[in-house]
This record gives structure tokens, sequence and C-alpha cells, in this order.
């Protein structure tokens, strides 16, 4: 036995209940898919040079989100703050730096007193890296113009100790180097979050008013130094040269030093030698010296023999040797 379901009409003018839904609210059908969407915000990817720090509801999220797809909360719940950690950062310290800050150039930006009491002009900028996110970005509300302030105050204690001239000649590798260092100090005291890479200073003059007056002074500085290098090169030819002829005389004298020596040991053999003779056979040895003393003296000699009866008056012909 079939039962017949019972059939409702409406009353006239009224429409089924979806239908009323769509006429009284059109925008409706959009809800889910906005819904949706917000959902789907809360999808994010990190680059893989990049690390994440999650705020959510205004809260840090202690763990850092590394590189790939990440989930997390819709967006105004969930805040990602990308950063790049091995990205080179510059900020400018001198008069670039004034600019930057006041908007406007010239003034005594930039300008230092030294340890001599003078004026000098230094320009230049901090390379820097981030080491810690969230103390980068947490640390301080402008990160970048602190590190900014830090390496000016440490350039300004340096220059300081130090005098106008080495300044501007010799003593900008050490001054950076030292404006380095200082900088990541007062940097890691603050917890910045930062590793100071280097300080380039591009620019160390004097000022504007006083720059015909140095540029005078390093004229002659540079005179001065031509001279000595000159000096110094007209010695280091000469010394060379002197130490060769000393080395010479030095060489020759210890070489007639040591024949001298050689031929006195040897005249004091032959000595002791013809005393030994003149012990054993004392005649035979005085003899024979004697003649060997005539034979070595008479060819030198001219005899001449005088008699009574030759005449007083005696003409000496000497050799034609000896003749002028």
């Amino acid at each position: 036995m079939m039962h017949r379901v019972p059939s409702y009409e409406l009353p006239p003018g009224r429409l089924p209940i979806r239908s009323e839904l769509r006429r009284r609210f059109p925008w409706a059908g959009l809800v889910p898919l906005a819904l949706l969407g917000w959902l789907l915000t809360g999808l994010y990817t990190v680059q893989p040079n990049e690390q994440a720090v999650v705020q959510r509801m205004g809260r840090m999220l202690p763990e850092l989100r590394g590189p790939g797809l990440h989930v997390g909360l819709p967006a105004g719940l969930d805040r990602v703050n990308r950063v790049r950690l091995q990205e080179l950062r510059r900020v400018a310290i001198g008069p670039a730096a004034a600019v930057r800050d006041t908007g406007r150039a010239g003034g005594t930006a930039g300008e230092h007193l030294t340890g001599d009491r003078n004026l000098v002009r230094i320009a230049g900028v901090v390379q820097y890296r981030i080491l810690e996110p969230r103390a980068y970005l947490f640390g301080s509300a402008d990160p970048a113009a602190l590190v900014g302030d830090l390496a000016a105050a440490a350039l300004g204690r340096e220059v300081a100790v130090a005098d106008v001239d080495s300044l501007l000649t010799v003593a900008r590798p050490a001054l950076q180097d030292a404006v380095r260092q200082r900088t990541q100090a007062a940097a890691d005291q603050l917890g910045l979050g930062v590793v100071v890479v280097g300080v380039s200073l591009e620019d160390i003059s004097p000022p504007a008013e006083v720059a015909d007056a140095f540029r005078d002074v390093a004229a002659a500085r540079e005179d001065r130094q031509r001279a000595i290098n000159e000096a110094e090169g007209y010695a280091g030819r000469l010394l060379p040269r002197a130490r060769g002829e000393a080395n010479q005389i030095l060489a020759a004298a210890r070489g007639e030093a040591e024949d001298r020596v050689v031929r006195a040991r040897g005249e004091a053999a032959a000595f002791l030698a013809m005393w030994e003779r003149y012990r054993a056979d004392p005649g035979s040895t005085a003899l024979r010296l004697a003649m060997e003393a005539a034979e070595e003296i008479l060819p030198h000699l001219r005899m001449i023999v005088l008699d009574a009866r030759a005449r007083r008056r005696v003409d000496i012909i000497l050799p034609e040797s000896s003749q002028p």
C-alpha cells in the first residue's frame, strides 16, 4: 500500500529559504571564498638566503623559520618578518649621515677634533651583516641608524687621540680597524645582533677654510720625504761600494800579515838552524857566512886602490848605469 506524501504549497509571494537568502543577502555566497582566502594567508615561504621571525598576536615566537614552505595562522594573527642574513648592509658616517638624519648638507657635519687640536673632516661607510634576527628586529627602533651612530662615536674617540699629520697620511688602515672593533664592542653590549664586517673611511681631509694651508704642508712634507729618499738611495749605492773596498783592504792586509808571519817563521827557523851549525863548527860556519856576505855585497861595489905614489887628485868614474 502506497502512502502519499503530503504536498505543501507556499503562500503567494513567498520564495524558498535559499532563494530568500540570496535575495536578501546577495553577497552571502562570497563569504566561504573569503574565509578560504583568509585561511590560505597562513601559508608563507622563506627563501634560501632568509630566516623568518614570526609574531603571533604580537608576541614573538621563540623559534626561527628556515627556508621552505611554512603553515601558520592567517593574516592579522601571524606577522612574518623575513631577514636576509648573508646580505651585506651599509650605513654612512660623516656628512652623508647628516644628510640622512637632517635632510640637509653643509655645516660642521663629519668634522672631528684631533689630538693636536686640528679639525679634520671624515666621511665613510660601515658594512655589517645581521647575526641574530630577533635581536636585530626588536633590539632597537632603527638598528641601521644606531650602528652608524656607534661608528661615528668610535671614530670621534679614535681621532681625538691622533695627530692630524698621521690621519692625513699613513694612519687610515689602523684607524679603520680600531673603529670597527669599537663599533662591534658597542653593538654587542647593546645586543643589536649584528657583526661589523668593516669600516671604510673614504675621505679624510681638512675643512675647506684651511685646505690650502694643509696642501702647502703636505707639499713640503712630500719634498722632505723625497729628499730623504734620495739621500737614502745615495747611501744605498755608496755603502755597498765602500764596504767592498773595505773588504778588499782587509783581505789584502790579512794576506800581507800571513805572508810576513810565514816569512818571519822561515827566517827564524833558518837562523836557528844556522845557530846549531855554528855551535857545532864555529870556524867553518863563520868563514862561510863571511864569504856569503862578501858574495852578496861585493858585486855592487867598485874598488879603487890608491898608493902613495898616486897623485893627490883622484877622479872616480862611476859605472855607466849610475851616470846621469
